[in-house]
């Protein structure tokens, strides 16, 4: 499944929207993408700041029960990434 955030979901309510979709879907799915990164969604890209993507994937991380592979689709311009719980 592909989870993002559509246009009509301003920034301040994404992650919510992402953690009921990824919730809705999941049981349904062999593993999960996380999509902070489509040029046609205004803002959308502010999500991969650090501290908006702990939260919005701690958050997935913690509805992940059955433990589903969760790939994360970031702006291919980024080049100079930390990897989510590493330093």
């Amino acid at each position: 499944m592909n989870v993002g955030r559509t246009k009509a979901v301003p920034n301040e309510g994404a992650i919510a929207d992402y953690l009921a979709s990824f919730t809705a879907v999941a049981p349904h799915a062999a593993y999960a993408v996380v999509n902070v990164s489509s040029p046609n969604t205004p803002g959308l890209r502010t999500l991969q700041d650090r501290a908006a993507l702990d939260e919005l994937l701690g958050g997935v991380q913690r509805r992940n029960a059955a433990g589903k592979p969760v790939l994360v689709k970031i702006a291919p311009e980024l080049y100079d990434v930390t990897v989510f719980g590493a330093e």
